[in-house]
């Protein structure tokens, strides 16, 4: 059972560093993390955008575009 956790714990960490390379040699170097073209046409239209907290968002967006 002892070798086992340390096998997990190797091929976790192993894993990690592989989805953490991934993702640096894939992120955009500037740049926003909302897709803003996306958030403004669904604050103006009032439609269903993908981002977390999207809905108080859109409705106070709608407001400042009136």
């Amino acid at each position: 059972m002892k070798n086992f956790n340390r096998i997990n714990t190797i091929v976790g960490f192993i894993v990690l560093i592989f989805a953490t390379t991934v993702y640096a040699m894939t992120m955009e170097s500037s740049g926003s993390f909302w897709d803003c073209g996306e958030f403004v046409s669904g604050c103006f239209k009032l439609q269903v955008v993908h981002a977390p907290g999207a809905p108080f968002f859109l409705m106070l967006g709608r407001l400042f575009s009136l």
